[in-house]
């Protein structure tokens, strides 16, 4: 049974602008987010900290963690950056809260300034990055429709140069080869760890099948997982998933939704994904000018959304992966008809996926009693492997 625990995450929006045009993004589905203050404004920052100190000091929580996300957060600018960076620190410390800062970026701005910026408040970095340039570069591209692979890239290298923890996020592309993802990031970028997200659809959209990217995908990451540590989020959490381990996961696997979302003029919201349901299917009338960072949870569009992830559809409920599917992302369920009563818009594709992964590692599936940690062993080598 899962209960509602006081928020210890926010997503907060730095920017509702963004400085590249992506052609499958979530955000500017919704034209509400143009009526929104390009960046974070000074009112409603000072009031985030007002009402992240009373959070705080109400629930006495000893970890918050805070995604700086957009748009493109970056373009928040510098100065603003560092000095809201030592606003949350100071407020949770005093709190005698721990702070976790992390952001989401397109890589664009990132320069050696910024990395002394990120190192100076720990942050760790996510860069978006779809893969080689010509795939990359056939969906990220900028106001004059050019590529912004070089850029990226570049960035990725000075990150590292400066040792900052940093992540890769990309987006499947159905009809491209995984292999040609697995070898830019590991023999090009020598990145094992990262991670390939499904593309946001509803079942107003008939989005391409996944199936067959995905099972090949699970089938590098197998053959290799030993051989180079190759580490891929969504794969791992759907092997995790059928070994009975819970999600830890919003993109698939059974869990409650329960993101909170700040957006730049002080709006409280639920999940922003969900805003590829249409204009204003997000909005909730909270502002943390006048309400409490917990009044969300009494909220009946995040309550909506919360209940959905938990109570499936009948055909979800029926499925054999009911547990590690948890109905994928619960954005992918929404439809004008039927809101997020159905199952995703990508069912048959998991359906195929979940299949064809779970004949390959239930007969070798075993616990390993000197560790306590779930096992596989790959038929490839009869090797142990621990996730």
């Amino acid at each position: 049974m899962f209960t509602i625990k006081p928020f210890d995450y926010i997503l907060l929006k730095l920017a509702s602008r963004c400085n590249i045009q992506c052609t499958y993004c979530y955000w500017f589905r919704d034209e509400t987010v143009y009526a929104k203050d390009k960046i974070l404004n000074e009112d409603a920052e000072l009031n985030l900290i007002s009402a992240l100190d009373r959070h705080l000091k109400k629930y006495q929580l000893k970890l918050f963690s805070i995604l700086l996300h957009g748009g493109e957060p970056m373009l928040f600018g510098k100065n603003r950056f560092i000095q809201l960076c030592r606003k949350l620190r100071s407020v949770t410390q005093t709190n005698g809260c721990r702070l976790n800062l992390s952001i989401t970026t397109n890589g664009m701005l990132i320069d050696d300034e910024w990395c002394f910026i990120f190192n100076s408040f720990e942050i760790k970095v996510t860069l978006s990055l779809d893969g080689p340039p010509n795939v990359h570069d056939s969906r990220r591209i900028d106001f004059q429709q050019q590529g912004t692979s070089a850029k990226v890239i570049a960035a990725y290298f000075l990150l590292k140069r400066h040792q900052i923890r940093t992540g890769i996020l990309g987006v499947c592309k159905p009809d491209t080869n995984p292999i040609l993802f697995r070898d830019f990031f590991v023999k090009e970028l020598g990145e094992t760890n990262f991670d390939i997200l499904v593309p946001d659809a509803t079942h107003e959209e008939q989005p391409a099948s996944i199936a067959g990217f995905y099972k090949s995908l699970f089938d590098i990451w197998l053959h290799e997982f030993q051989s180079t540590n190759l580490r891929i989020r969504f794969i791992e959490t759907i092997v995790k998933g059928l070994m009975g381990y819970r999600s830890t996961s919003e993109s698939i696997g059974y869990r409650p939704v329960g993101t909170i979302t700040i957006l730049t003029d002080g709006s409280i919201e639920p999940l922003d994904v969900f805003r590829i349901a249409g204009n204003g299917s997000t909005a909730t009338g909270l502002n943390v000018a006048k309400d409490e960072i917990q009044d969300l949870a009494d909220h009946s569009l995040w309550l909506e959304i919360r209940d959905a992830s938990l109570n499936l559809h009948p055909t979800c409920k029926s499925c054999a992966f009911h547990d590690a599917c948890g109905g994928g992302h619960i954005a992918s369920r929404w439809s004008r008809e039927n809101r997020l009563n159905n199952p995703s818009v990508y069912c048959r594709d998991f359906q195929e996926i979940f299949s064809y992964i779970s004949a390959k590692i239930m007969p070798s599936l075993y616990f390993a009693e000197n560790d306590k940690k779930s096992s596989i062993v790959t038929e490839q080598n009869c090797s142990h492997v621990s996730i």
